[in-house]
């Protein structure tokens, strides 16, 4: 079992590293896109939120015909339909296929999250859950450093389509292991057809903590750069610097949280890394040239040690039998937080200025970090046993 468990958080991070390089090698190939295609500034905005509202929709539907069906066939199929979106991208002849593609993409790389983070959590005990649900999730920040560095190069070289072409490759690749590796649970299946629901208060706080928390955290690290540049009048080229330290902390900041969520009570865990997230939000305003570069790199990396502790204790409240569908609600929401975070702080902004946006982003995780106090475990080290 132990090897397994590696052997799965091993091709589980491959998987989230080439999911996020697929859908973060967008903007930086951006200059060339447009150029060729002959797209919009509001054309380009749709590449993205086309595929992060696809990739919301999809979430729900890939956790159920996870716990239904088994996670080794949604998995596989997911990456490499994923991956074939990315490749067809590369000989787009238009906006309009480029876009449909793009939602196509984003609708199987949503089918990836819910199952994989379940059969990572059934493959680990809980006193080690954390540590790898943190590895996993590190997984976000290496694909976001990698995009740009891979895709960048081989456009330059070769232009960019090969870029998309050459980057799917992997996936097809993964995909295939998936496939050969990953071991469905068929008595877990057989269960899920005797029925039984997830949904709890403590679920729905489950889902509400990280709502709020990726609402502020999109809202920060969208407007963070026309902050540094209109407040503080640093050049782009720092504020681009800056706020790409952010995500690289992170990093660190994933790998740290799944170590301290076996430690410690997970709910009081996010509550405290929730509210002394807000406390750096706030200082972010505050701070002055000299010191607002230590304090968005401290918040990276506290804000960052949250997602393991989050999806660790989620695994533990639900029953076995409908983790993936659980994690995929959860996600689902946390995602709609994104989209309302940078929504209407985008509205804030433009009514009442940078005051009212870092009201509204630090008020979200103060309101986090005090409901995460009813997450609270019922015992250290022990795990809580599920409805069933």
């Amino acid at each position: 079992m132990r090897k397994y468990g590696l052997i799965l958080l091993a091709l589980g991070l491959a998987g989230w590293i080439i999911s996020y390089i697929h859908r973060m090698m967008v903007p930086p190939l951006l200059p060339m896109i447009m150029d060729e295609l002959r797209i919009s500034n509001t054309q380009a905005g749709l590449l993205m939120s086309g595929f992060m509202i696809s990739y919301a929709i999809a979430q729900i539907p890939a956790g159920y015909l996870s716990d239904k069906y088994g996670a080794r066939k949604v998995v596989s199929l997911g990456i490499g339909a994923f991956s074939l979106a990315t490749l067809l991208i590369g000989f787009s002849r238009c906006f309009e296929q480029f876009l449909i593609l793009r939602i196509l993409f984003g609708l199987f790389a949503g089918t990836y999250f819910p199952p994989i983070t379940a059969a990572i959590s059934g493959a680990f005990p809980t006193e080690k859950r954390g540590k790898a649900i943190g590895v996993f999730m590190s997984g976000t920040s290496i694909g976001t450093a990698l995009a740009p560095i891979i895709s960048v190069p081989i456009a330059l070289l070769a232009g960019w389509r090969y870029a998309f072409i050459v980057l799917a490759l992997p996936g097809f690749l993964i995909a295939a292991a998936f496939f050969l590796t990953l071991q469905d649970k068929t008595h877990e299946i057989r269960e899920y057809k005797k029925g039984g629901g997830f949904i709890s208060l403590k679920f729905l706080v489950a889902c509400v903590v990280p709502f709020l928390g990726l609402a502020t955290s999109m809202g920060f690290t969208t407007f963070l750069p026309l902050f540094l540049v209109n407040e503080r009048g640093l050049s782009i080229e720092i504020a681009a610097v800056f706020s790409s330290l952010i995500p690289a902390i992170g990093f660190l900041g994933n790998i740290f949280g799944g170590f301290v969520a076996d430690k410690f009570d997970k709910g009081l865990l996010v509550s405290a890394i929730t509210l002394t997230s807000a406390i750096l939000m706030s200082s972010t305003y505050f701070s002055s040239n000299r010191t607002i570069l230590p304090v968005l790199l401290l918040f990276g990396f506290v804000n960052s040690l949250i997602p393991a502790p989050m999806i660790s204790l989620t695994s533990q409240i639900v029953p076995e039998r409908r983790r993936a569908s659980a994690l995929a609600f959860q996600n689902a929401s946390t995602f709609i937080g994104a989209s309302f975070g940078t929504g209407f702080g985008g509205y804030l902004l433009d009514k009442a200025g940078y005051i009212a946006l870092f009201t509204f982003l630090t008020l979200n995780l103060m309101i986090g970090g005090i409901l995460a106090l009813m997450l609270k475990e019922k015992s250290v080290g022990g795990e809580q046993t599920p409805p069933s």
